[in-house]
């Protein structure tokens, strides 16, 4: 889940209370400050230790001119926090598929458009 804000929020608790309901869910939740307000509520919301982590706030005045380290940022949690849904509940992931490179073939059309086949 993506969350804009300008960090205000109308109730910390009740906020708090439904992302330890989502923790328990295979879900991130990434929140993006924007402007210059207040972000000390987001930050708590990141912070805070309950069921698993599954928030993280990114400023993004702090990387407002760089958007590759925006990316990085907004997105540098979500592997962690997956692996850590699927040991919680058991899940192992499926072999690797092996795969010939002379299998794998594209084609592209005409408008630039390139289809993989395998």
């Amino acid at each position: 889940m993506l969350i804009l804000t300008d960090g205000q929020i109308t109730d910390v608790n009740k906020a708090a209370a439904s992302i330890f309901k989502c923790s328990k869910c295979p879900m991130s939740i990434v929140i993006i400050g924007v402007g210059n307000g207040d972000f000390r509520a987001m930050n708590f919301l990141d912070d805070m230790k309950c069921g698993r982590d599954i928030v993280q706030f990114v400023p993004f005045n702090q990387y407002r001119d760089n958007l590759h380290a925006l990316s990085k940022a907004v997105l540098k949690e979500v592997p962690g926090q997956l692996v850590e849904y699927f040991q919680m509940h058991g899940i192992q992931p499926n072999p690797p598929v092996q795969q010939n490179e002379d299998e794998i073939t594209f084609d592209e059309e005409d408008d630039g458009v390139i289809e993989f086949s395998f």
